[in-house]
């Protein structure tokens, strides 16, 4: 059985059984991150009325739609924008500004997981 992320690739492979001749890098780019996102978004739409379902059944989809966390109140917190510079800065010919800092604050919180992982092993013992 393949993976999700195997049968994305061979999905993008076998694109280029129906392309034979030299494709432009722009359609390339299209087709390897375009499909990925079109299956996920089929996958969405098959699974979330499941899980609606599944929750309702169960008598927990009030209590998960009434949780008050929201990721707009803890963004400022995680490095979402840090890895979105850094991304940004290496995907794109264009100069980004903030990507030493991006990189330090990503830095930071690679570090202080490392620490946290390695406390949490020295208390396992």
């Amino acid at each position: 059985m393949l993976r999700p992320d195997e049968a994305g690739a061979g999905l993008v492979v076998g694109f280029s059984l129906f392309m034979p001749d030299v494709v432009p890098d722009r359609t390339v780019l299209y087709v390897s991150t375009g499909v990925p996102v079109f299956n996920l978004y089929l996958l969405g739409l098959v699974v979330m009325p499941q899980v609606t379902g599944e929750q309702r059944m169960a008598d927990t989809y009030d209590f998960v739609q009434s949780l008050p966390v929201r990721l707009v109140s803890v963004n400022h917190v995680l490095p979402f924008e840090s890895m979105a510079v850094t991304m940004r800065g290496s995907l794109t010919a264009t100069p980004v500004s903030g990507v030493g800092q991006a990189y330090l604050m990503l830095l930071a919180w690679t570090t202080g997981c490392v620490a946290l992982a390695l406390w949490a092993l020295g208390r396992r013992g």
